[in-house]
């Protein structure tokens, strides 16, 4: 017979993960002292009676999701929600992984004494160990309980397709990105980036805002100390935990740290343990032995064929894991711009990492690639790539790239459905731009829209009449990105 904890195994449990049912407040050591973008806005979504969703918060390990989720209830505590009526249930605990959600939720609803007027809130941290919890939340919803809940998710378990009916109406997923770089920025102590105009898209801002982000201390962005920190920042990846690194220590030093740390729970733990969860996956020595080979192929296309061939898999596995690593956010993979849905389908797709410093952390290359200008150029080529991705998964904006035949490309085309804008991302600003002016001439509305990102370039306008192209410089850019990141996740909770 399975083991079943007691009921006062369980109350000790729940007791120790809610310290501020006792003390009316959440540790210090919990929250941190500064707050992600996420973080400053949610709170409004979870308290707004108007929306009356569940709310899960989803993203790759190590991004903030947990302690977005305490800083929310300290928030929800200021606000004047008193502090019984907020419990935190982390599931993947021993004592709570063989109790059904629904037994723990009664469990909270009793000692709570929530009523409709005042539900309780429950704080899932993964979610995704909870047996059947898609019904769970379903039963929940529909049934009216008095509860209110927000949730993370490790990822994949959250996306799974059987998921999608039971979540229609009842629950809202949010994606939660790394770090960008004007986050880090941020977090690193530099003044907060001056906000886009509210309606202005990424398209209108670049080629009509002839403004630059001003940072203190420094006469303009190009400075040298903001590219010595956007270095760092690729090394180090989007990870709040480890971008103020340890006082005293070295980049080679934080750079290890930080790499040890991200290969051992980033990528292993996704390995070996999400992805088998939320998919079946029998052997995922297999699922380490692609992804190994695909870090070392990012940036370019993926052939599904020479990886099985290669991996001694067959292609629909490899194309099955590469789905799973999608839905785990290690990977992003865009699809090929054309005209018609079923050519894009059709067309290969290329591969980037959802955080540069999660491929290099996969293949333990240290600080090395600083003094290598193919793998430099490739981790500033995949930070414009995993921005634009970002902005586009949070504003509900397609991403691609372009490849006709062997001769033309364009590596990222964000698709916003009046005012596209395209990017070639070089090494060096003298590199040749053909991609983007084959692409001018096959699709006239990027006319006008299509820059040339390079390290360290001052910025200059597209010009239509010249059919010269413009040109930014990756750290602007990233930064300009950044602003609308924020922007478009204040849009989303604030409404």
């Amino acid at each position: 017979m399975a083991w079943m904890p007691k009921l006062q195994d369980i109350d000790e449990v729940l007791s120790l993960q809610n310290p501020w049912h006792g003390t009316g407040t959440v540790p210090p050591s919990f929250i941190y002292s500064n707050q992600r973008y996420f973080a400053q806005t949610f709170w409004r979504a979870v308290l707004n009676a108007k929306r009356n969703r569940y709310h899960l918060i989803l993203g790759p390990r190590r991004i903030g999701k947990t302690t977005v989720m305490y800083q929310t209830v300290q928030r929800l505590i200021a606000e004047g929600i008193e502090p019984r009526r907020l419990w935190w249930i982390r599931l993947d605990h021993p004592v709570l992984t063989s109790v059904s959600l629904g037994d723990l939720a009664k469990t909270v609803v009793a000692r709570a004494n929530s009523t409709k007027e005042q539900p309780a809130y429950l704080f899932l941290d993964e979610l995704n160990y909870a047996q059947q919890w898609d019904l769970w939340l379903k039963t929940f919803y529909d049934e009216q309980w008095p509860i209110k809940i927000v949730a993370t998710s490790s990822s994949t378990a959250a996306l799974s397709k059987q998921r999608v009916e039971s979540g229609v109406g009842r629950w809202e997923e949010h994606f939660l990105p790394p770090c960008s770089f004007g986050e880090y920025l941020e977090l690193r102590g530099f003044e907060p980036l001056p906000s886009p105009t509210t309606s202005a898209s990424l398209t209108q801002t670049l080629t009509e805002d002839s403004r630059e982000p001003g940072l203190p201390g420094t006469p303009h962005p190009l400075a040298a100390q903001v590219l010595r920190e956007l270095h760092r920042y690729l090394l180090i990846g989007g990870f709040p935990e480890l971008i103020n690194g340890l006082p005293g220590a070295s980049l080679e030093s934080e750079v290890l740290r930080s790499q040890e740390i991200l290969k051992a729970d980033a990528v292993e733990r996704a390995i070996y343990k999400d992805i088998p969860q939320a998919f079946g996956v029998q052997e995922p020595i297999r699922l380490e032995r692609l992804l190994y080979t695909i870090a070392g192929q990012a940036g370019g296309i993926v052939s599904s064929s020479n990886l099985a061939k290669s991996l001694g898999l067959s292609q629909p596995s490899v194309d099955k894991y590469l789905g799973h690593f999608e839905r785990s956010y290690l990977i992003m993979l865009l699809a090929n711009y054309a005209r018609s849905e079923e050519t894009i389908q059709r067309r290969g797709r290329k591969l980037y990492f959802l955080d540069g410093a999660v491929r290099n952390a996969s293949l333990l290359r240290g600080i090395s690639v600083m003094n290598d200008h193919h793998e430099l150029g490739l981790l500033f080529e995949n930070a414009v790539a995993a921005h634009v991705f970002a902005l586009g998964t949070l504003t509900g904006v397609r991403v691609y790239h372009w490849r006709k035949a062997d001769h033309y490309e364009v590596d990222c085309i964000y698709d916003h459905p009046t005012e596209p804008v395209a990017f070639e991302i070089k090494s060096s600003p003298h590199d040749r731009h053909k991609g983007l002016s084959a692409l001018q001439q096959e699709y006239p509305k990027f006319e006008g829209r299509c820059f040339i990102v390079a390290p360290g370039h001052p910025a200059q306008h597209p010009d239509v009449t010249s059919n010269k192209m413009g040109r930014i410089s990756t750290e602007v850019l990233l930064l300009i990105i950044s602003a609308h990141i924020r922007q478009a996740i204040t849009d989303r909770f604030i409404r």
